[in-house]
């Protein structure tokens, strides 16, 4: 498969990310014309999605075939003098290169930043019939279900780290609850919780 096309399903899968996280994606976005996706060299700045509903979110597609830390630096310093004030909004990187373990330790320095790498978003692992439903759970319902199983603490559930897949698609910030939900043939349906770490 050629890199373009490589590129415009990881594309795909963003926008389909967002939508999970709740953001609305407008119909201009969603339906980027193909002569435009068809030059990314030409137009990289189209591939860039801008949302503002229900909070600000910035995603920019970084082609260099090798990033460096010094060019990952300047790329968000770029989103927070022109798109983003530090802190008002998420930030979403897309690296067309594996990001190194320097490039994880700036992201994480970022607040509200994540990097993602092209090659892991070419499918959507939530639609992987083997991949249960995960949900986040609100603060209230959370107490509930403490009560519920006699738990003191959120700490006492099993963990899902913030690192795992599932967590960094959704974007789950660290001590949220999920709920997931497995289809079994002999239960029905299996409802257990984790405790984002």
């Amino acid at each position: 498969m050629s890199a373009l096309e490589n590129l415009k399903r990881c594309r795909v899968t963003v926008l389909e990310m967002l939508t999970d996280r709740g953001y609305t994606i407008p119909p201009d976005v969603q339906s980027l014309d193909v002569l435009t996706l068809d030059a990314p060299q030409l137009a990289q700045q189209a591939y860039n999605i801008y949302l503002e509903e229900p909070r600000k979110c910035y995603v920019r597609f970084i082609l260099l075939a090798k990033l460096r830390p010094n060019a990952l630096k300047e790329q968000i310093q770029d989103i927070h003098d022109n798109h983003l004030a530090e802190g008002e909004g998420d930030i979403i990187l897309i690296s067309r290169s594996q990001p190194s373990t320097t490039l994880v330790k700036i992201v994480k320095a970022t607040p509200r930043c994540q990097i993602f790498w092209m090659d892991k978003l070419l499918v959507n692992i939530t639609k992987h019939k083997l991949v249960p439903k995960h949900e986040l759970i609100e603060p209230c319902e959370v107490e509930r279900i403490l009560k519920k199983f006699s738990i003191a603490s959120k700490n006492q559930l099993p963990v899902i780290l913030k690192e795992d897949p599932i967590s960094q698609y959704f974007g789950y910030p660290s001590g949220a609850v999920c709920k997931v939900t497995r289809t079994s043939a002999t239960a029905g349906e299996y409802i257990s919780y984790r405790y984002v770490k």
